[in-house]
């Protein structure tokens, strides 16, 4: 699987938020792409498989939930949230984090 460097923001809106997760992907006939992801883009869309899929189990613990949002909020993060996000998704995703 190709490493995306700097792919712009449509792909983390076409990429299978289940395929990242602990458990993996269980569709046989996903419409979402399956590729690889550097950690940044990992916390990132675990964070909207959690906040905007409403899925519990994304993370194995709060630990794993506090490292996702320390790695996609970082200080030096944020030319990647500018360059590889949609800015309202963005904006949305880190609304609803500091509301936790």
């Amino acid at each position: 699987a190709v490493l995306h460097k700097r792919p712009g923001p449509q792909l983390l809106l076409q990429v299978c938020w289940d395929f990242h997760s602990p458990d993996g992907c269980a569709r046989p006939l996903c419409k979402w792409r399956h590729t690889a992801l550097d950690k940044w883009q990992i916390s990132w869309l675990l964070l909207q498989r959690f906040v905007f899929g409403g899925v519990l189990s994304t993370f194995e613990d709060l630990g794993a939930l506090s490292r996702a949002v320390r790695i996609a909020f970082a200080d030096d993060a944020s030319e990647r949230l500018a360059a590889e996000t949609p800015l309202v998704t963005a904006t949305a995703l880190r609304a609803a984090v500091v509301a936790l």
